[in-house]
């Protein structure tokens, strides 16, 4: 689904829960990559901060956009809106330690918690708006 379409489509926490389920992602696999490394040696874990980088995409993200049918209607956003940029591919930097494999897969373990609540959020919100536009008939 292209961003446009999202922001004029969905509300904050379905783009919230969009950009925070593709961070986890990302994290899901970075930790992954730490634990494949245990036991290499030299290797030095990498950390993706999450929190700095969810802040950040949602800072560009505009909120909800309202059409404009008559001439007399005051628009609520900027006519020259710019388009959400993909988050850029993230390089994070290496920590000062060695890979502590109960540390990741606790890291591991909760990312996939909160990924798999975010999935259940996202499906109520979705299940909402399923409901919305069937009693909109």
């Amino acid at each position: 689904m292209s961003d446009l379409l999202g922001r004029k489509l969905f509300d904050k926490t379905i783009l919230y829960l969009q950009r925070s389920l593709g961070l986890r992602t990302l994290n899901q696999r970075l930790i992954s990559n730490n634990i494949a490394n245990v036991h290499t040696p030299g290797y030095i874990p990498k950390e993706i901060p999450f929190q700095r980088l969810l802040d950040q995409a949602l800072e560009k993200a505009p909120g909800v956009f309202l059409a404009k049918t008559n001439a007399h209607h005051l628009p609520n956003y900027p006519e020259e809106h710019a388009l959400l940029e993909p988050i850029e591919e993230f390089s994070p930097p290496p920590t000062d330690e060695e890979v502590q494999i109960e540390k990741e897969m606790a890291k591991l373990a909760a990312n996939n918690l909160m990924f798999q609540a975010e999935v259940q959020a996202l499906l109520k919100k979705l299940e909402a708006l399923k409901i919305t536009i069937a009693e909109g008939r």
